[in-house]
């Protein structure tokens, strides 16, 4: 990769290890997930709202399967915010 890091100036692409670029990469995928879920707030109840954002944890969740099930009952907006809830 040539260039350099747009979040380290200094230090160029190809120095960066695998969870350096995974960690870049995923910034920007939060960056966008957010940026969408934020129009989906005044549509849906605080409840579902929590459960569409924690989605982009990177941590396990507890209860995996009741996020999504009240993220698919909390009405047409929440679920066309989460298609993927379906492949989970």
């Amino acid at each position: 990769m040539t260039g350099n890091c747009p979040f380290e100036p200094d230090r160029l692409l190809s120095s960066l290890d695998p969870y350096e670029h995974l960690a870049r990469f995923y910034r920007y995928c939060f960056a966008h997930f957010v940026r969408d879920v934020v129009k989906l707030r005044p549509y849906v109840s605080y409840e579902v709202y929590g459960a569409v954002m924690s989605l982009a944890s990177s941590e396990p969740l507890p209860d995996l399967a009741g996020n999504l099930a009240l993220i698919q009952n909390g009405g047409k907006k929440a679920v066309g915010m989460s298609p993927r809830c379906h492949d989970l």
